[in-house]
């Protein structure tokens, strides 16, 4: 089945087929009628075409994601030198010193968790599927959005509970005693829905996008 997908893909790469469409519609008359009503899952832009995005949203869009990486990299190193400070401060005693360290470290992991749950909800908020047109606010949004989740140090929990916990912060629906081994994590998390008991392998690529 999987193979009878990939050649249905080779044949016609916009076509959005899948193994549950199979299961869906067991003959192939059912199977055509599907796919031809499916929404192909890319769009290009004709040559010269009104929707095309200009090159006025384009520079637009590169400098305000340059003006983000530049503001997010001083707060980075703000929020690392204030971490040193405040662990060197007990320097003089070892005890002191290991129990700030350990504060620091547990400040950065789940403050870098929860800044990046509060910029999917309040850059994105719920995702709907729809079309993001590129070099657009939505898809500066978007970014931003990814870029911040990026940065959560949950995905070391991969195929861990603690892992499942933070994609349902994000809004992925994770039934109960499902794994979730792909250290990908989906942007649009309210799109990702996983079943109970089901395992999601490493080499599966889910960025919600």
């Amino acid at each position: 089945m999987a193979r009878f997908c990939a050649r249905i893909r080779q044949a016609a790469p916009l076509t959005p087929v899948a193994m549950r469409d199979i299961y869906a519609n067991t003959t192939v008359r059912r199977l055509a009628a599907a796919l031809s009503a499916a929404k192909p899952a890319v769009e290009t832009y004709a040559e010269g075409a009104t929707e095309a995005p200009s090159r006025l949203a384009y520079a637009l869009t590169g400098a305000a994601q340059l003006a983000f990486d530049a503001v997010a990299g001083l707060a980075g190193v703000a929020a690392t030198q204030a971490s040193f400070a405040f662990t060197y401060a007990a320097v003089q005693s070892p005890a002191a010193l290991v129990g700030r360290a350990e504060i620091v470290v547990a400040a950065w992991f789940f403050g870098l968790n929860a800044l990046a749950i509060a910029a999917k909800w309040a850059v994105i908020g719920r995702a709907r599927p729809g079309t993001i047109k590129l070099w657009t606010p939505a898809y500066f949004r978007f970014w931003v959005a990814r870029r911040l989740i990026g940065l959560a140090p949950a995905y070391l929990f991969v195929g861990e509970p603690l892992f499942n916990v933070f994609l349902r912060c994000l809004g992925a629906r994770i039934g109960a005693r499902a794994v979730i081994a792909t250290p990908t994590v989906p942007v649009a998390a309210d799109l990702f829905e996983v079943g109970e008991d089901a395992v999601i392998a490493r080499r599966v690529v889910a960025p919600g996008y």
